[in-house]
């Protein structure tokens, strides 16, 4: 499905949605999408940027700090890092994500939660060659589960929505960040 033009970037998109799943409990909630877009760089440099979770507060309008946990000191399958976040009334939380794949210039994909066998939510970003020289990264997010009253706020501030703007956003800044890189490298 293809999406609007929004500051200079054409997103494809399918629709962020939340969506009760009761093929598991009556806990289980899916918030799930994915968002894409076009980078005139290449996805080494595209991928090195994303890997570093200690720059995804430069991305990510709902993240404010990451930091891999000690032995980690960069992306590797099985790394653990903390992230915090923030949402309107909760303010701010930790998690702590697991990477689960670290492909240089193809995927990079972590789970949230303490045990990586049972996360709460998976991110992916897969990047494609695109015709042109360039990049198209894909971000997609699929929440798998959480507890009751989570839930209930997450309908309450439409956490779904949230999350697919925060996704914009962040592909918008990589794009920024990426292509400026690209352009002072030349």
């Amino acid at each position: 499905m293809t999406g609007s033009v929004r500051s200079g970037v054409r997103w494809r998109a399918t629709d962020a949605r939340t969506v009760a799943d009761n093929s598991r409990s009556e806990n289980t909630v899916k918030v799930e999408g994915e968002r894409s877009v076009d980078i005139a760089a290449d996805a080494e440099a595209v991928w090195d940027i994303i890997a570093d979770v200690t720059r995804t507060n430069q991305l990510s309008p709902l993240t404010t700090r990451a930091d891999w946990i000690p032995p980690a000191t960069g992306a590797a399958v099985g790394a653990r890092f903390t992230g915090k976040n923030r949402l309107p009334v909760i303010r701010k939380w930790t998690s702590t994500s697991t990477v689960t794949v670290c492909d240089r210039g193809k995927c990079f994909a972590f789970v949230v939660g303490t045990d990586p066998a049972d996360p709460t939510t998976r991110w992916t970003y897969t990047l494609e060659r695109t015709l042109e020289g360039g990049t198209k990264v894909t971000e997609t997010w699929r929440m798998v589960r959480e507890y009751r009253i989570v839930l209930a706020y997450f309908r309450l501030v439409r956490q779904d929505l949230r999350i697919a703007r925060g996704v914009e956003v962040t592909l918008s800044r990589l794009k920024s960040v990426a292509e400026g890189s690209s352009k002072r490298n030349q």
